[in-house]
């Protein structure tokens, strides 16, 4: 609950750019979420999706990871086990002249 807020917070500016934002969002150190924690992560989500971009998860893994199939958001936000996995996967929905 307390980070919560500070995730979108940190990406507002990301949100506020004029070019879709592409956004990968690593939660390799990410240990407990709650639903305000998957209420920002949707919220993400909805910016990134109103604005023609795109969010991926990378590291998710225990509570969360649990949490994300309880609710079925992991059908909806991509996860990728590594970094490198979600950036190619990016690099593929995005053509080069458009991904910043």
């Amino acid at each position: 609950m307390g980070t919560a807020a500070r995730l979108s917070e940190e990406l507002r500016p990301v949100f506020a750019e004029p070019y879709r934002p592409r956004v990968i969002l690593d939660l390799t150190e990410l240990s407990f979420c709650d639903s305000s924690g998957l209420g920002a992560l949707v919220g993400v989500y909805k910016h990134a999706h109103e604005a023609g971009g795109w969010l991926a998860l990378t590291g998710v893994h225990g509570m969360p990871q649990r949490m994300l199939h309880r609710t079925g958001l992991h059908q909806i936000i991509p996860s990728y086990p590594t970094m490198a996995e979600a950036e190619a996967a990016m690099a593929a929905q995005a053509p080069d002249d458009d991904a910043r």
